[in-house]
């Protein structure tokens, strides 16, 4: 849902996204209608990383089978950090995401 008029009025927003996902939201700070989605799914492939560069009208898909995104906003920073696992038979996968850049390198 979005609002245009501080919550007095809201209309859908979710074109495009999951139906029945948990979705996590996080504009970013230099361009107004931007915002991104972790949308999280049951581990598959519907959950993935999406853009709406239009406040939400409409969503597209960034990378697919992304899971727990953790999004961070300063006052003209945006950082994002998602990670991909496969645990199966005598197997994991880990990504590390760069840190520089970063506030402290961390």
């Amino acid at each position: 849902m979005r609002s245009s008029d501080g919550g007095a009025n809201w209309v859908d927003a979710s074109a495009g996204l999951p139906e029945d996902a948990g979705v996590k939201l996080i504009d970013d700070p230099r361009t107004p209608g931007r915002v991104f989605a972790d949308a999280r799914w049951d581990y598959g492939e519907a959950s993935a990383l999406y853009e709406t560069t239009d406040g939400g009208a409409s969503w597209h898909v960034l990378k697919r089978g992304v899971r727990n995104a953790a999004f961070h906003s300063g006052s003209n920073t945006l950082a994002a950090v998602a990670g991909d696992y496969n645990i199966g038979p005598m197997t994991m996968r880990f990504g590390r995401a760069p840190t520089e850049g970063l506030p402290g390198g961390r």
